[in-house]
């Protein structure tokens, strides 16, 4: 997160942002988008001169396109009479939403990015939005998990791998595939996507 800051102040600095937009992938009540929300407007504080617009896509509850799609056309109404100099967004969802987008709803915006997992650069070079894209990719070291148990429980048999299939989800099992292929001889892997939390 410190590196995260240092990005943003470092952009704020350069681009002279006066209207910024926050795009929240998540909810507010998410303990990970209010702690998020919670440092940037820490960050902001000083800069009087700063204004700060957030928004929360809801996607842990709403992905579907139909709702992405209203979304998009919300947004368009929403912000047709302001014009921001930044636009911040926290986790997957709120990223590929804004690049998606960008033409019609943030153009020639600069995009500050957070807590992203599995960042396409290719995606970027294609709409020619390498410039205009920059942030702070979330990586997590997943093998040295598996040496962590193989050491730790030397005599496991079983592994259970619980994930869902949200984006977050999708990336994350992208990460974990070839670590699983390593790690199979250790023991026996069982990944699991489609459980039902209310089963």
């Amino acid at each position: 997160m410190r590196a995260f800051l240092f990005i943003l102040l470092f952009s704020l600095s350069s681009l002279f942002a006066k209207e910024i937009l926050l795009l929240h992938s998540y909810h507010k009540g998410y303990v990970w988008s209010d702690e998020i929300s919670k440092t940037i407007e820490k960050t902001l504080f000083p800069y009087e001169n700063i204004e700060l617009t957030t928004v929360y896509m809801d996607t842990k509850r709403n992905t579907s396109k139909e709702y992405l799609d209203t979304l998009a056309l919300l947004y368009k109404k929403q912000f047709a009479n302001r014009k921001f100099d930044l636009i911040i967004t926290a986790d997957n969802n709120a990223f590929d939403f804004a690049i998606k987008h960008k033409n019609e709803l943030f153009l020639n915006l600069p995009v500050l990015f957070c807590g992203l997992n599995n960042l396409d650069k290719q995606v970027l070079k294609t709409k020619n939005l390498t410039h205009l894209v920059s942030g702070v990719i979330e990586q997590v070291d997943i093998e040295k998990n598996f040496k962590l148990i193989s050491t730790l429980h030397p005599n496991t048999k079983k592994l259970l791998i619980i994930n869902d299939k949200s984006i977050t989800g999708l990336a994350v099992k992208q990460a974990i595939n070839p670590i699983i292929q390593k790690y199979q001889s250790n023991f026996t892997i069982e990944y699991i996507d489609n459980m039902d939390i209310n089963s």
